[in-house]
This record gives C-alpha cells, sequence and structure tokens, in this order.
C-alpha cells in the first residue's frame, strides 16, 4: 500500500507548556506543511493534503488555541503563533520545508520565516494581513478577554464557516 493510501495520522507534539496537535500525511520527499488561518484547523486543508501527499510528505498543524492543540487564557499574539510555528519545526527536525498558510497562520509563517529563511525552500502565503498596526494588534489581543464562542454540535459550526 502507497503511503498516502494509509490515511492520515492524528500526532501531538509536547513542549515545554503546550501541547500541539497535528495531522501526519505520510507522503514520500520533501515536507509540505500547511498552516491555517482564525476559526480553521488542521483538517481545514484535508482535501488538499490527500492530493498533495501523492508527492510530498504533508503535515497540518493546528495553531494554539485551534483544533486539539493546547488553548491558553490570554489570547494569541502573532508572536505566539511564531513561536509555535518554531516549536513546531524544531520538535520535527525539519528543514528544507515547503510550506502553505491562511491568514493569520500567513503572518506567523512569514515572521517565523524571516528570521530563519534556511529552513525553507518555498513559502505559499494565503491572504495575510499585509499591514499589521497598533490598532489591529489592539483589536486581536482584546480577543482574550471576552468569552470563547462555542457551539452546540459540530453542525452548527459548520453552517458558520461555510459561511465565513
Amino acid at each position: 500500500m502507497k503511503p498516502n493510501q494509509r490515511g492520515p495520522k492524528s500526532r501531538f507534539l509536547d513542549n515545554n507548556t503546550n501541547s500541539t496537535h497535528y495531522i501526519d500525511w505520510q507522503g514520500e520527499k520533501q515536507t509540505t506543511l500547511l498552516i491555517h488561518g482564525d476559526m480553521r484547523t488542521s483538517r481545514s486543508f484535508d482535501a488538499v493534503a490527500k492530493n498533495l501527499s501523492k508527492d510530498s510528505h504533508v503535515l497540518a498543524m493546528d495553531l494554539l488555541g485551534h483544533g486539539d492543540s493546547t488553548w491558553i487564557d490570554s489570547g494569541y499574539r502573532f508572536s505566539d503563533r511564531s513561536d509555535d510555528i518554531e516549536n513546531f519545526v524544531a520538535a520535527t527536525n525539519l528543514s528544507k520545508i515547503h510550506a502553505v498558510a491562511h491568514s493569520t497562520g500567513a503572518v506567523a509563517l512569514a515572521m517565523y520565516a524571516a528570521n530563519n529563511p534556511g529552513k525553507f525552500q518555498k513559502l505559499v502565503l494565503l491572504e495575510p494581513m499585509m499591514i499589521v498596526d497598533e490598532k489591529f494588534q489592539r483589536m486581536v489581543s482584546d480577543r482574550g478577554n471576552r468569552p470563547r464562542t462555542t457551539w452546540k454540535n459540530h453542525d452548527e459550526l459548520k453552517d458558520l464557516l461555510s459561511k465565513h
């Protein structure tokens, strides 16, 4: 059976304070890292990852506060997300990565890649915020002071995401 036919594996990496969940699509050749944006998870890339894993070892991570990764009380700054990516790359011993990231995940990846250009062969940044000024940072950091949104069931969440 070919590696991409085994199906994805749910895995966890633990560091000093957090646990990062990721999906390992187990393909071969170069590594492609997929990083979601807000209101998304590693599973947002399933259709793409299934196809990419035919020619690439695909890893899709859940950033802090998303999916099955650790949820912290203080909110999530871009630097927190960038550090999360750094910890993931270090723990998985990745280099010469092809990476695709969306929205806030793209900003966090760009921040990490700017300081570690040798880690990446290719970057694809989908809809990154081009200007992350103080006003925007205040709006994002205030999310930590508001109650988290929860949904009664998977269908309610799926309905919301389909309209996003």
